[in-house]
């Protein structure tokens, strides 16, 4: 009876192991599924079907930016302040881009801290301490029409005739491409409000 019990003792580290292997398996698992990445916001834009309506990505979970709003938009303010604490958020819309009906997909990268280029004042400034960029997607037409481009988490406001313009600053991965000193020739536009 002695030599059972002892035979049992011997498979508890051997189960605790393997019960330890199962729940680190399931924690990646669940944390590799729901983490964005690259690869995935590509894939889910490329099943987008060409003939798709702005009612069917509303239903998918994008927002709708094509109209200027009354006031500052909520969903996009959460996104960016998500952005700043370095969490990993997600942002879908729509709008309208050349006269094409174009879907967006943001995410806040918080490990893309490649250098970064900006002229100024005629010469070149090379910046190292970026912690993260926000990164884009964007569908028209049945293809990806932009490919994860890089742009700061802060966001700049630009007004003109009354109406606010929310842009994010392009902030390119390779520090030979450089954008000009105005940060609204190369920036994201996100949404338009009025004053």
């Amino acid at each position: 009876m002695n030599t059972t019990r002892n035979k049992l003792l011997n498979w508890y580290p051997i189960m605790a192991v393997l019960v330890l292997i199962v729940f680190v398996g399931g924690a990646w698992l669940w944390a590799y599924r729901t983490t964005p990445s690259a690869s995935a916001i590509t894939g889910e834009l490329n099943a987008i079907p060409v003939n798709v309506t702005s009612e069917q990505l509303i239903r998918d979970g994008y927002i709708d930016l094509t109209k200027v709003g009354e006031s500052s938009n909520v969903a996009v303010n959460e996104f960016l302040a998500e952005a700043k604490q370095q969490e990993a958020p997600v942002l879908k819309y729509i709008n309208m881009e050349r006269g094409s009906l174009t879907a967006h997909v943001l995410w806040y990268d918080p490990y893309d801290s490649t250098p970064w280029a900006k002229a100024k004042d005629g010469s070149v400034v090379i910046y190292h301490n970026q912690t993260g960029r926000i990164r884009a997607w964007a569908w028209r037409n049945g293809e990806i029409v932009q490919n994860g481009e890089r742009y700061s988490s802060k966001a700049v406001t630009v007004t003109k005739d009354g109406v606010n313009t929310m842009l994010l600053p392009w902030r390119p991965a390779a520090p030979d491409v450089v954008p000009e000193d105005d940060d609204g020739a190369s920036s994201l536009a996100l949404y338009s409000y009025r004053s």
